[in-house]
């Protein structure tokens, strides 16, 4: 049986009830310019959308068939639509969904995380919708209420709304901050407004999903449900169109600490980023005024896709505002970015140091595209002073001692060669890290340039992968270059190319190139070679090494020394972890390490790394210690 509901009895002013659903007016556009102009005005969250307030169940509303619910939304001409449900108890199996009406853009949601019953939606860009609940069972009245129906007229993708002289973070000016380019989000508020925060680490790196903003932004211990944060929306090419997807979010969050004197929130988010958000948890430092540079803010300015900007001036502590210089100052004053700027819709995004620390998060000031004035951040240092619940969050086992310090970024699908590490106040320098030695075979160029270096490059090639693992060029004039690479089993290819098209000797300079593998001659060129010349070679086995890792057993750590003087070579786990120590090359050599081992104080084995993904096995495969211990994984042979 098919039923229906009337909605102008529980609905009214201009929405209109239809068969199956409701009709919103888009809002006029006398009502969005009164909007606007207090977007422009205002330091706190950008509007987005305008909120209606509504009453529905599926008792009252919408179309129910079966065991299924279905309500459709339709607001002509909106730009996106977001649905606030004051209730929504999934439970047995039930499912609920937000379709788009324009293309295959949708919501799935099989359980609500949220403590209080609320769930927000992302924003979906279309200006129809259909919410569809399948109930295991008879539908239920009782567990679904919609009360917030939002109406987009800007952001989210809606025209390119920022200045022109924002920078992509996608841009070469992003590399070296991918780290903390992915602890940033855009995230919006009751459906209808929006501000930047970031993810951030706490001492004891355990990714806690804590996430630090603005206190101006308005979040609270009533709103925080309906906090939605959105994960990597950036444009795919540096100055390309306004492309970023949206279908990355995480929806609901409880309010940990705040602090207005600093303009601080903390936010505890209701669930752990997946992990093929590639979320990272941002570095940051509590000592007073280490203000290293450059600064780097990174935002949504406008509610759009993200950005990147930076001082390379010197930056001072003052009050919100203010020009006195003071180390009591609640807040780091950046007197003028030298690349980019911020924006509406930039508050409560980090600000970072040098360091790759975030210092402070952004209260307001009046920088924009073509000024060069001054921006103001909560300093991170005031906050922790001042805030009791800031502080244990972020560090909950009092490493600091009650001083203050600081910690790097936290990326906990990656495997660095040096692991972050909390640095207390002063900050003393890490160790140096001894160099790791080649695992496999040591390819080396030695080249002379002649007296146009900036004509010659070159590449080497893995045949069997069609990876380009090394690359050089152009060079400086007349001077020797050495430059060495370690390469696995397999046959490569090296091309050097002139673009002149005279090669490197013997018109203008001398110059010539000596190839090296494992300490012999593999060739040797006089540089006469036009535009280009290549050298096929092989490398027909790998060297056979132990794990670059100690064996973890979860309460003890056992070098492969270790494992030999105990007599662990006995078995065939150990073995595997160890052989050469063990004398099992023949058998292990090219085999994955069957033993667990632990990184950045987690557990994992090879099987683990496996089922990740293709990126990620990648990236952990360039690190020496883990190519070593997952060979077969990594192809280290």
């Amino acid at each position: 049986m098919k039923l229906s509901f009337p909605l102008f009895l529980l609905l009214t002013g201009s929405l209109v009830p239809t068969v199956s659903g409701i009709t919103i007016p888009y809002p006029s556009k006398s009502e969005i310019n009164s909007i606007e102009a207090k977007n422009s005005a205002s330091t706190g969250p950008l509007q987005f959308a305008v909120t209606n307030k509504v009453e529905i169940n599926p008792c009252n509303a919408g179309e129910i068939s079966g065991n299924t619910w279905n309500l459709v939304v339709d607001s002509p001409g909106a730009k996106n639509i977001n649905v606030g449900f004051s209730k929504l108890q999934l439970s047995g199996g039930s499912t609920m969904r937000i379709k788009s009406a324009k293309d295959s853009d949708e919501i799935q949601v099989d359980a609500n995380k949220n403590a209080s019953g609320e769930y927000w939606s992302r924003v979906i860009r279309a200006d129809q919708v259909t919410i569809s609940i399948d109930f295991v069972g008879e539908v239920r009245c009782d567990n679904v209420e919609i009360t917030s129906i939002n109406v987009g007229f800007r952001g989210f993708g809606v025209g390119d709304k920022s200045g022109s002289c924002n920078v992509d973070v996608v841009c070469p000016d992003g590399d070296g901050w991918e780290k903390e380019i992915a602890a940033v989000a855009v995230y919006s508020k009751g459906g209808s407004l929006a501000c930047t925060g970031a993810m951030i680490n706490n001492v004891e790196q355990d990714g806690t999903p804590y996430f630090l903003t603005a206190n101006h932004c308005g979040v609270s211990a009533g709103n925080a449900a309906s906090v939605v944060t959105y994960w990597n929306y950036e444009t795919s090419v540096c100055g390309g169109n306004p492309d970023g997807t949206l279908n990355q979010s995480l929806s609901g969050a409880t309010l940990i600490a705040s602090n207005p004197t600093s303009d601080m929130t903390l936010l505890l988010l209701n669930d752990e980023p997946p992990m093929d958000y590639g979320v990272t948890f941002a570095g940051w430092d509590s000592t007073p005024e280490v203000y290293d540079l450059p600064g780097v803010a990174i935002h949504h300015p406008a509610v759009d896709e993200k950005r990147i900007s930076f001082e390379n001036d010197p930056m001072a502590s003052t009050t919100y505002l203010g020009n006195n210089v003071s180390p009591a100052g609640t807040h780091v004053k950046v007197y003028d970015w030298d690349s980019g700027t911020t924006e509406p819709g930039s508050s409560g995004s980090p600000l970072f140091n040098g360091n790759h620390r975030i210092i402070g998060q952004l209260h307001g000031g009046y920088a924009a595209c073509g000024n060069d004035s001054a921006d103001w951040y909560g300093r991170v240092s005031r906050s922790w002073t001042d805030s009791e619940a800031f502080r244990v969050s972020l560090d909950p086992n009092d490493t600091f001692g009650g001083s203050v310090g600081g910690i790097d970024s936290y990326d906990p699908y990656a495997f660095p060669t040096v692991s972050p590490r909390p640095t207390g106040s002063p900050t003393e320098p890490p160790p140096t890290e001894s160099p790791t030695p080649c695992a496999g075979s040591s390819f080396l160029l030695s080249l002379l340039t002649d007296d146009w270096g900036s004509e010659i490059s070159w590449t080497l090639t893995n045949q069997g992968t069609d990876n380009e693992v090394a690359s050089g060029g152009p060079y400086g004039d007349a001077q020797l270059y050495e430059v060495e690479e370690c390469i696995n089993q397999g046959c490569y290819e090296f091309v050097i190319l002139d673009s002149f098209g005279d090669g490197i000797c013997c018109g203008y300079g001398e110059g010539n190139y000596v190839i090296t593998i494992d300490g012999v001659v593999e060739w040797e060129s006089d540089g006469n070679y036009g535009s280009s010349e290549s050298r096929e070679f092989c490398v027909t086995s790998a060297t056979c090494v132990d794990s670059g890792l100690e064996i973890n057993t979860g309460s003890n750590s056992f070098t492969c020394a270790e494992v030999a003087a105990g007599g662990g070579c006995t078995n065939a786990v150990a073995a595997s972890h160890c052989p050469l120590t063990c004398d099992v090359c023949n058998e292990y050599s090219c085999e994955d390490s069957q033993a667990p081992w632990n990184v950045r104080g987690n557990q994992l084995s090879c099987g683990d790394l496996a089922a990740l993904g293709a990126s990620t096995i990648s990236l952990a495969c360039e690190q020496d210690f883990i190519s070593t211990t997952c060979r077969d994984l990594c192809e280290f042979c």
